[in-house]
């Protein structure tokens, strides 16, 4: 019995790292993505998607400065935003950005 669970233990422990790699793969094509032109506010950035909707932006933003003005494709994910931190208490769904990619170094 002993060399039994001794066996198990060791089969299940050299199967994790080949499992981690596949979780992660899975969890970056879950990933959302929005287009549109990327502006600045104070202390905030929003994007304008191509039917006029604006997005709040949170998340990785310090790789959105470089790109303000620019048309970019963003990866990331919609949580509910806080409503103490938008003007006018009112709730807002914010966009974590995880990745940018510059698609125009100018808005159309």
């Amino acid at each position: 019995m002993n060399r039994f669970s001794f066996a198990t233990a060791v089969l299940l422990l050299s199967a994790a790292p080949l499992a981690a790699p596949a979780r992660q793969q899975s969890d970056q094509s879950q990933l959302a993505t929005l287009e549109g032109c990327l502006s600045p506010d104070v202390d905030a950035f929003f994007l304008t998607d191509t039917k006029g909707k604006i997005h709040a932006l949170g998340g990785n933003t310090n790789q959105l400065t470089a790109r303000v003005g620019h048309q970019v494709r963003l990866w990331g994910q919609t949580v509910p935003g806080d409503a103490e931190a938008i003007p006018g208490g009112v709730p807002q769904a914010v966009f974590e950005v995880e990745k940018v990619r510059s698609l125009s170094a100018s808005c159309k």
